[in-house]
């Protein structure tokens, strides 16, 4: 669910950097948005489950 949810953010993120017009940097970028989408979704899922 945090993996659709990062990807679909960060596919967002990119739709804005793409008149830029670098697809090399939108790789880094993107690659980047979902490691840290990711992460923030692995930390909102672990304080949900202490607070259980």
């Amino acid at each position: 669910m945090a993996w659709f949810i990062s990807i679909k953010l960060s596919d967002f993120v990119l739709k804005k950097f793409e008149n830029i017009g670098a697809p090399f940097f939108n790789l880094i970028l993107g690659f980047i948005l979902s490691v840290l989408f990711l992460t923030v979704g692995m930390l909102l899922l672990d304080s949900i489950e202490k607070n259980k």
